[in-house]
């Protein structure tokens, strides 16, 4: 024992409290899982570089903070009494939990929660199982596989996680092992217990050798059944990679040889099960509906396995449905009267119970069913078997015979394999009208989708010829729906979304039609209409309706406003697609007036529509009459004022209103995919001017033209193809050109944007993503795009240069976002000398605007491209 300087003596104890809480903390630092610390008052204390990682917040951030933000809880009080028992003593182990990261990606976690000593706060502990959640995904697609290959062969199938070792066993590989398949453990310890123990070392070393060194297993060996009997398989087994060469699982296949037996009766009978098997296979295959299925198999079973009678039977929510036809090979085949076969019998409830097949030596008569055929005392045997779709039991088929038959395992084979057969069948046939209710309805909602919707308009036009009455068209668009997505999150955006679909459908009279027709627009169809007084009452109900709150999960209210657009129609004649866009039109107009009203289209409303047609057709002769032109916008730097690159910008020379801005034509274009012609012709004049300046002056090489791509072309199959034919035209290098596709476009469709970009960056060219900050952009996609320049869009630029702090934070966050993604950032829209200076003071070394320089034709720009020394 120590003293201090004064005689006290010194406290190891503490010293070595301060030592481990040192070790404890290096620990925490350097560990994988998220760890943060809690007082108990429930706020945050420490917090770890893993948890950094994890939820996306810094130390800075969270320290102070309440960890309820981290999860997805609705009940803050039992997240209290959690941190009470654990204070109190208690120690909780990996609670399966939904935690959030800060871009609001949901992800599965384990939490575990220790006290500290003294009661002075708790230590969380945060393990991620998302890669874990995908291994189990995984799995279960392969098992799917695996008893869809069952139904090829007569052998069992089963399948070993490369990580875990698990294994899974079909049920024709329990039966050739004769064991339970519930009973089954399905760890390798268990597997190899089902080997002879004389083969079973060879057989585990073989495994290894599979899994480690890639050799593909082809052995055989015996087995040792439950009942001490020993039997003989061939084994095959081959490794299954992932993309990154790593080992995921070893799949197999096992046939019993024990019972190979020659003869003429033994492949006769073979050939009769194969005939039986091949009938409920073609059954299955050529079915359309589960009912249609099980006629077919139950022949198949009377007319080649020999059975008298049969049924099938559809298992539905409350259990076996009485099935009501019966086929006999004595009298033919037919449907009984179905007073007579109303009962569910024995031998069916048997089957759903113990959910495998089960025969029956003797059965008496009056217990298969009171049908008319049917002699009484014994001698009956009955036979009946599940039919298993996406796990569950769809239907049970029974047969019987009118003499005692022993059970035959070959036909319960053939009939296990042809019902797998049947539930392929029933899987392919419930995914086919899946994808039919998918392709006529929204996801998110389950509303008629658009094409639905246009079907449903033009049947209700041609009833209108018999009717003699009139139809409505109500068009209805949020107002200010972008507020919502951006403030509190697309989820709580989507939630809105269903509720109000769910109050549309139930305001609407039977027969009307309630469609998403995308985003925040819904279409209501409404025939049968008394007059215009009628619809906008119905309108005035809607707006109502819609502007009833919405309450959020915790309690906070949400209230919305739409505009809509009414068109009545009353001639058979009218085109569904002008009743759509007049109501559109409406709609704008009615939001025009400061939404949250009505607009019922009319005559203005249709001269509007008259002009936008004119501009249609007018820009179908604009190319070929060589009306379009291009301005060029420079991007300068900003430190010297150098010109980088130029921005081509497009024109209309209209004949009669002169020139045209793109707000005024690029709309009609897309609408009606004229911006394919447009764009092209965008593109090859682009980059000859490009080529044409770059010979102008030796260090040209360094000026870059860019070119926006819109929705319309980036779809397109061939684009890349044009981009390469541009180039190719013109001589220009690759490097010299820069596509720019907006945050928007991007984000409406990632994974086909990021196909598209990754073919035209294939080629050398520079990508751009334009009007960054409008698009709500997922950073995991955004991280996965090739992009090289990032153009901040001018409503993050238009506030500086007025003192706002704040928005030179949130510039500052932009830009710094732009170099973490290895992106350059171009500010647009720099019109005050006080907004470049913040620009630079921010670190921004391109900017564009007309501070910097006007859209001009491209002669007026020849000289300052000719002077290399020329800047802005």
């Amino acid at each position: 024992m120590q003293t201090s300087p004064t005689g006290a003596v010194a406290d190891e104890p503490v010293t070595a409290s301060i030592a481990a809480e040192q070790l404890w903390r290096t620990a925490a630092q350097e560990s994988a899982d998220g760890i943060f610390g809690l007082d108990p008052a429930g706020l945050i204390t420490d917090w770890t570089p893993a948890a950094a990682r994890l939820f996306g917040y810094s130390a800075e951030e969270m320290v102070g903070r309440r960890s309820l933000l981290l999860f997805v809880s609705r009940l803050e009080e039992s997240h209290q009494d959690r941190v009470d028992r654990v204070l109190a003593g208690e120690r909780i182990e990996r609670i399966a939990a939904t935690a959030r990261h800060r871009d609001g990606a949901l992800f599965p976690v384990a939490l575990t929660m220790t006290p500290l000593p003294e009661r002075s706060g708790i230590c969380v502990v945060v393990h991620d199982l998302t890669e874990q959640r995908l291994a189990q995904e995984m799995l279960a697609e392969s098992n799917l596989r695996f008893e869809e290959a069952q139904q090829l062969a007569h052998v069992g199938l089963w399948v070993m996680d490369a990580r875990t070792h698990n294994i899974q066993m079909t049920a024709e590989l329990c039966r050739i092992h004769r064991v339970d398949p519930r009973a089954f453990e399905g760890t390798i310890d268990a597997f190899l217990e089902l080997v002879h123990p004389q083969d079973r070392d060879g057989f585990a070393r073989d495994l290894r050798s599979c899994l480690t060194g890639g050799a593909t297993l082809d052995r055989e060996h015996r087995i040792v059944r439950p009942d001490g009997s020993v039997g003989w398989v061939a084994v095959h087994g081959t490794v299954q990679y992932d993309e990154e060469g790593r080992a995921l699982a070893l799949r197999g296949t096992c046939q019993d040889i024990t019972g190979q037996v020659s003869g003429e009766k033994a492949l006769r009978r073979q050939a009769e099960v194969l005939d039986l098997l091949r009938g409920m296979a073609v059954a299955a295959n050529e079915s359309t509906g589960l009912e249609e299925a099980l006629d077919a198999a139950v022949a198949a079973l009377c007319a080649d396995g020999g059975w008298r009678l049969g049924r099938g039977h559809v298992i539905g929510p409350d259990g076996p449905e009485p099935g009501a036809r019966w086929l006999g090979t004595d009298s033919g085949s037919g449907i009984v009267d179905a007073s007579l076969v109303d009962e569910v019998s024995p031998l069916v409830a048997r089957v759903v119970a113990e959910r495998e097949a089960v025969w029956v030596g003797e059965v008496l008569a009056e217990e298969v069913s009171p049908f008319q055929d049917a002699t009484s005392g014994a001698g009956w045997s009955g036979f009946a078997f599940p039919v298993r779709a996406d796990a569950e039991i769809v239907a049970v088929i029974e047969v019987y015979s009118a003499t005692h038959l022993r059970p035959d395992r070959a036909l319960i084979d053939a009939t296990t394999q042809g019902a797998a057969q049947l539930g392929v069948a029933i899987e392919r046939l419930r995914a086919r009208e899946a994808l039919a209710h998918q392709a006529r309805h929204d996801v998110l909602t389950d509303l008629p989708n658009r094409s639905m919707l246009m079907e449903r308009l033009r049947l209700a036009l041609r009833r209108l010829d018999r009717s003699h009455s009139s139809l409505a068209v109500i068009f209805i668009d949020l107002d200010d729906f972008k507020v919502i997505n951006d403030g509190l999150g697309h989820e709580i955006g989507d939630r809105c979304l269903s509720i109000l679909a769910t109050r549309l459908q139930e305001a609407m009279r039977p027969g009307d039609l309630v469609a998403r027709f995308g985003g925040d627009e819904f279409v209501l169809l409404c025939e049968g209409v008394a007059n215009d007084e009628a619809v906008a009452n119905t309108a005035v109900r809607l707006l109502e309706l819609i502007s009833r709150p919405i309450e959020l999960s915790d309690g906070a209210e949400i209230e919305l406003e739409a505009s809509l657009g009414i068109v009545i129609a009353s001639d058979p004649s009218t085109r569904a697609e002008n009743l759509i866009r007049d109501a559109d039109a409406a709609m704008y107009r009615a939001k025009e007036k400061g939404g949250g009203r009505y607009q019922i289209f009319d005559v203005a409303l249709h001269e509007r529509a008259a002009r936008w047609l004119a501009l249609a057709g007018g820009l179908r002769r604009a190319v070929d009459n060589s009306e379009l032109r291009l301005e060029f916008q420079p991007q300068i730097r900003i430190n010297d004022g150098a010109i980088l690159g130029f921005e081509a910008l497009v024109r209309w020379q209209h004949p009669d209103e002169g020139l045209l801005q793109p707000r005024e034509f690029i709309g009609v274009a897309e609408q009606t995919r004229l911006i394919n012609t447009v764009g092209d012709w965008v593109l090859y004049e682009a980059c000859r001017q490009a080529a044409r300046w770059k010979a102008m002056r030796s260090a040209a090489t360094d000026l870059r033209m860019c070119v926006n791509v819109s929705a319309a072309q980036l779809n397109r199959p061939g684009l890349v193809d044009v981009v390469a034919g541009a180039l190719s035209a013109s001589a220009l290098p690759p490097a010299a050109l820069c596509v720019e596709i907006t945050e928007s476009v991007i984000m409406s469709d990632p994974a086909l944007a990021l196909k598209a970009l990754v073919e035209l960056k294939a080629l050398g060219i520079v990508l751009a993503v334009d009007d960054f900050g409008t698009g709500y952009s997922s950073l995991a996609y955004l991280n996965r795009f090739p992009i090289d320049v990032i153009k901040i869009d001018k409503e993050f630029v238009s506030p500086l240069g007025q003192g706002n702090g704040r928005a030179r934070s949130i510039l500052r966050s932009v830009v710094d976002l732009s170099r973490a993604l290895g992106a350059v950032p171009v500010p647009e829209g720099v019109e005050t000398a006080e907004q470049l200076d913040d620009l630079r003071c921010l670190g921004c070394e391109v900017a564009q605007g007309f501070l910097l320089g006007m859209p001009q034709p491209a002669k007026e720009l020849d000289p300052q491209v000719a002077n290399v020394g020329m800047v802005c």
